[in-house]
């Protein structure tokens, strides 16, 4: 058996829908899967602040996506992506876009949550 609510009436996650299992009366809290991809300019600033925020909360650092581009020339800004499960995609967002960029205009933020369409972000 599976019941579904809305975040707010559960923990105020910011999805739209959980889905929780019911296995001998205990509510269990099913997967939730972000996607993100974060393009930018400034690698020396990313790495740091960034990657700090997602090490503190025991989350993966955001992988190199350049290597993945097809084409005859390297790509020209960096490209940083990842999926993650139960992610405060909300903090996330208010960090990547109020934090002061060399070149905000290079700065592009995607999230795709695992139960809405894909939204963009920037500073």
């Amino acid at each position: 058996m599976q019941i579904e609510l809305t975040p707010r009436e559960v923990i105020g996650l910011t999805h739209a829908m959980v889905t929780f299992a019911v296995s001998s009366g205990a509510l269990i809290l099913m997967s939730i899967v972000t996607t993100i991809v974060l393009f930018c300019h400034d690698e020396q600033n990313f790495r740091g602040e960034v990657n700090a925020w997602l090490q503190e909360r025991h989350y993966q650092l955001l992988g190199d996506l350049r290597p993945l581009f097809n084409g005859s020339k390297a790509p020209e800004i960096h490209a940083y992506g990842a999926a993650y499960n139960m992610f405060p995609d909300g903090e996330f967002i208010e960090l990547v876009c109020s934090r002061r960029w060399e070149i905000p205009e290079d700065v592009l933020l995607v999230v795709r949550p695992q139960d809405a369409p894909p939204a963009t972000y920037r500073p």
